[in-house]
């Protein structure tokens, strides 16, 4: 993981075993494989790293949410444990992280079934598929993140119900964790004759809709202008707080793509709107003799 490295969090472990920091593996323990013999021994001490972690303000406020992970990495490291890191061992990744780190399934067409893999002979190049992300994509197959896309495959969704057994298919250009993890819902929703339907509330499309999204930039006598335009660097105040945006694109379907991530833009009671990075900007363009 990589949230823990050691040398992030070594001044931290020093609390608790001086000269232990920068030395722990960075692996959490979720997952992972190891000897019953090995597990009986660090169990305990796990719990008591963990409970002194609790226990400390400077620890919770730089640990975080990954206390218990921290209380088994100095556990084992404090044993001697040493844990081997395998690529191949997870897969690990949303629309956004690891867009480059290829699954190795092909995109299937419908589900997998029940008698062997998607295609006979083609495996995943890992052990496990770490579902950890929400998959989030806008209805046009943009990966959005730090939002709820209008596409969303999130396991935190179904914390009290479970997913439609007819799941609706990510974008076509979305990527291959999108249409791969959907896929293995429905093989699972297929095969399980208990499997509860949650009806609408389950409708993956219901999560989220994107505002601005029927503007018409085109019938606007300044918005027509920003269209398709960029790239734009925006720099300024709001309040109190500076905010600088490089590398901004104007796009249409009231999209908004720069340097630090996704937003809108669109025309609110006749006033172009842009909102980004948590920043709202009322713009009015001045065009020169060039047009």
């Amino acid at each position: 993981f990589g949230y823990m490295i050691a040398v992030g969090q070594a001044h931290i472990v020093d609390l608790f075993v001086p000269g232990l920091g920068g030395k722990t593996d960075p692996v959490g323990p979720s997952p992972l494989i190891i000897h019953r013999e090995q597990l009986q021994r660090v169990v305990q001490p796990w719990m008591e790293f963990t409970e002194k972690i609790m226990h400390s303000r400077e620890a919770i406020a730089s640990l975080g949410w990954v206390r218990e992970m921290w209380g088994y990495c100095i556990a084992a490291a404090n044993l001697g444990i040493k844990h081997r890191l395998l690529k191949a061992y997870q897969f690990e990744g949303g629309s956004i992280g690891n867009h480059n780190k290829q699954l190795a399934w092909p995109v299937p067409p419908t589900p997998v079934t029940a008698e062997g893999p998607i295609v006979a002979g083609v495996n995943m190049p890992y052990y496990l598929f770490h579902y950890t992300y929400g998959i989030e994509y806008s209805i046009e197959g943009i990966a959005v993140e730090l939002q709820v896309g209008e596409w969303s495959l999130d396991k935190r969704h179904y914390m009290s119900y479970p997913p439609p057994r007819d799941f609706t298919a990510p974008p076509q250009c979305a990527h291959d964790r999108a249409h791969i993890l959907r896929a293995l819902y429905m093989n699972a929703s297929a095969a399980l004759p208990f499997w509860a339907d949650a009806g609408a509330r389950a409708d993956p499309s219901r999560y989220h809709k994107f505002s601005f999204r029927e503007t018409d930039a085109r019938a606007h006598e300044d918005a027509h202008v920003l269209l398709g335009t960029g790239p734009w660097s925006l720099m300024g105040k709001v309040g109190r707080s500076s905010f600088r945006l490089d590398k901004l694109w104007v796009l249409g379907n009231g999209w908004l793509v720069a340097q630090k991530g996704h937003g809108r833009w669109g025309v609110v009671d006749n006033v172009i709107t842009f909102e980004i990075c948590s920043v709202q900007l009322l713009v009015k363009p001045v065009m020169g003799a060039a047009g």
